[in-house]
């Protein structure tokens, strides 16, 4: 908002407590001996102050100051898939839609009261509080999604956002929120996940329902999860090591399915970065693919610094890509001056600006002297466009027309609504934009520089400007790729749009779902990060870049390998130290334990005798019971019963046969390698065994730890 207003501009804004007309103005302003001064600019005349209106007319600034900064369409987001709750620390390029809502509907507000009380001239406080007030009271319109996730606001809700927004930039007015996943027995109970791990790399099949018993009979001395706790463990370990599981299970179908293949708006700039001006050309260039395309500018007021992105549309994606390319070669803005677009005030970009802390200066609609530098570099851009590309410009008519044509173009380029030709690629176009900002205008003096270059202006720059040194912070300003942004690793790398990409840190993670992002301006590379958010690798297009694919799976190949040599290596640590073999006759002693500690309780009953039993009872007592007598069958029976004992074979180890079975077979195979002459039947029983899971399996366990794991 101005801080200076012309009679003019006063009459127009119909402020309540002014005069309507300009004449009616200047009259009231010698009334009231309004604070004045001469205007610099062409026209002269006087202009007042904002602190010189009344404060009627200052609050219904303030009012459509905080309006505007927190009305701008909340454009549809894409369908995503959910991906449960994100955590507080969650990336703000990949947090679910409905937790951005929130955190940007509160960076709304804060920002509408931010305008109110630079405008309205009260107090901090006071100004709050009113601004609450008229708020609570929807005397201050704001976008219908905003006034949907903060109907209401208290003074001191404001004040706490307002903190945390400037200590933790959009991060801190993410909502917070209750228990998290990963908190449960099992996540926390290291011996108890060894054990249920240790049962999965065992029997992969094994039940949710035998492995609850396996934790009540070996861990009965402490609290245990509930059923469905272990069954909800057992599920998401599988769905997030689908690979590692699948190659437990069946290490055939893993190497079949997943084995990896492959006044002057520059007064008062004296720093540095201290504002950018960002626009896109109004025309549209028809390019030899045969499709629109824009051109999209950010320019450094202070040093004139200027570059130039070639984009299919003027999209918040692609003004995202430039805005990023210039962060990265430039440093962070103070500030950047921009339309009110959709486009340039989209939420995506709202985000970006909030997450990187770049205050924004947003100019009326169609009001190209509001950014009067990058409207400057746009014609100087188009004139020496037309001068060295001139056989590139117009249509394919006559010479007469041609020329016409070419003499029009730097008109009908900052022309809105014009459609202009070019007979270059979208890839020469950009190449002329980067060899020009860098080769031509960067090293031409500007008389707005006192005859200095932009180039000069940079490099006799000495104070620090703010870098970026993580990358990922500027993660805020991919996009998401098409459909949702999500894909699932293919042993091939990740498809999108007719495309494969490729990295060795996808090794491993084949069959999982990942975010994928991109950058506009980066042709050949997208950005992938995990289920929770965390970066994973920036992999790229070997035909696109120009590298060799082999060397990309190569690389990638022998990633996989270790990855999951890491996670056998682990589960099999893991059944050793579980004791798998032992968890049938735990849970048989410990069900035994619950029987004996069952006992019947004696009915009542009452003694009953006979004379005779009287008698027998007597007699029983005297003489001693005779042993029945044993007849010649019974003998027999008893000397054959000795004779089966002593001469049956030992019980079966199952593991010796195993171990038997694979020293066979590798012997076999060692003689048929050499070329040695091997027994038919030899050769028949390894040609059956040689393919069968339990040899494939050995053979790389000992190819990996040697013949002592046999």
């Amino acid at each position: 908002m101005k801080d200076w207003f012309t009679a003019a501009e006063l009459a127009d804004l119909q402020l309540p407590a002014i005069a309507s007309t300009e004449r009616g103005i200047r009259g009231q302003a010698t009334r009231g001996g309004w604070e004045s001064r001469q205007r610099a600019a062409r026209g002269g005349g006087r202009e007042y102050p904002l602190s010189a209106l009344p404060e009627e007319a200052r609050l219904e600034l303030a009012r459509r100051a905080a309006a505007e900064a927190g009305d701008y369409e909340k454009p549809t987001p894409p369908k995503r898939k959910s991906v449960g709750p994100a955590p507080q620390n969650v990336n703000v390029a990949t947090m679910p839609e409905k937790h951005l809502a929130e955190m940007e509907a509160k960076a709304a507000v804060v920002r509408a009261f931010h305008a109110y009380r630079d405008t309205c001239g009260l107090g901090q406080e006071k100004a709050r509080l009113e601004f609450c007030a008229l708020y609570s009271e929807r005397v201050i319109p704001v976008a219908p999604w905003v006034r949907d996730q903060v109907p209401q606001v208290s003074k001191n809700a404001l004040r706490k956002w307002e903190k945390a927004m400037a200590e933790h930039g959009l991060a801190g007015l993410a909502p917070r929120y209750g228990n998290r996943a990963g908190t449960g027995i099992l996540d926390t109970d290291q011996e108890m996940q060894t054990f249920v791990l240790g049962l999965l790399a065992d029997a992969p099949h094994v039940s949710s329902a035998l492995v609850y018993k396996g934790l009540k009979a070996r861990f009965s001395d402490r609290e245990l999860p509930s059923l469905r706790s272990v069954q909800r463990f057992m599920e998401r370990w599988k769905e997030r090591n689908k690979q590692l599981f699948e190659k437990v299970m069946n290490p055939d179908a893993w190497r079949s399915k997943y084995k990896a293949a492959s006044g002057s708006r520059s007064e008062g700039i004296i720093r540095l970065n201290q504002v950018w001006e960002m626009d896109s050309t109004p025309a549209d260039l028809l390019l030899a693919d045969n499709q629109r395309h824009a051109l999209i500018g950010i320019i450094d007021v202070y040093s004139r610094r200027l570059r130039l992105l070639v984009s299919r549309t003027s999209s918040a994606a692609a003004i995202a890509s430039a805005f990023r390319a210039s962060i990265m070669a430039w440093g962070v803005p103070e500030s950047v001056r921009i339309d009110n677009g959709a486009d340039y005030i989209s939420r995506h970009m709202r985000r970006a600006y909030d997450a990187l802390g770049v205050e924004t200066d947003i100019c009326p609609p169609f009001t190209p002297e509001s950014k009067p530098h990058i409207e400057r570099a746009f014609r100087t851009f188009s004139h020496d466009l037309l001068e060295l590309q001139a056989g590139f410009i117009g249509h394919n008519v006559a010479e007469r027309k041609a020329i016409e044509a070419r003499k029009s173009f730097a008109q009908r380029l900052m022309t809105r609504g014009e459609t202009v030709e070019m007979r270059m690629t979208p890839e020469e176009l950009q190449k002329f934009c980067d060899q020009w900002c860098q080769d031509i205008y960067q090293h031409d003096q500007h008389g707005g520089l006192n005859n200095k270059t932009p180039f000069q202006m940079a490099a006799a720059w000495t104070a620090p400007i703010k870098r970026i040194e993580n990358e990922r912070a500027l993660d805020v300003l991919l996009s998401p790729t098409a459909g949702d942004g999500w894909r699932v690793v293919t042993k091939k790398g990740i498809r999108i749009d007719g495309a494969s990409f490729d990295h060795q840190f996808l090794g491993g993670m084949e069959g999982q779902r990942v975010q994928v992002l991109f950058d506009e301006a980066d042709y050949g590379f997208v950005y992938v990060f995990d289920e929770a958010g965390e970066f994973v690798c920036k992999a790229m297009c070997p035909e696109r870049v120009g590298v060799s694919r082999i060397d990309v799976a190569v690389a990638r190949k022998a990633r996989q390998n270790q990855v999951i040599a890491e996670g056998m290596k682990q589960l099999r640590k893991a059944k050793k130290d579980a004791r798998t073999e032992d968890v049938v006759g735990d849970i048989l002693m410990a069900r035994a334990e619950e029987a004996g500690k069952l006992v019947t309780f004696p009915t009542r009953s009452e003694a009953h005798t006979t004379p005779a039993l009287d008698q027998a009872a007597r007699a029983g007592r005297v003489l001693p019971e005779p042993p029945p007598a044993r007849t010649t069958a019974d003998r027999e029976r008893h000397l054959a019963l000795v004779e089966e004992l002593r001469t049956a074979p030992p019980p079966r180890d199952e593991r010796a046969e195993k171990r038997a079975r694979v020293e066979r077979a590798l012997e076999i195979e060692q003689r048929l390698e050499a070329g040695e002459a091997v027994d038919a039947d030899d050769r028949r029983w390894f040609e059956g065994y040689r393919d069968h899971p339990e040899f494939q399996t050995q053979k790389e366990m000992i190819a990996e730890f040697g013949r002592m794991v046999i």
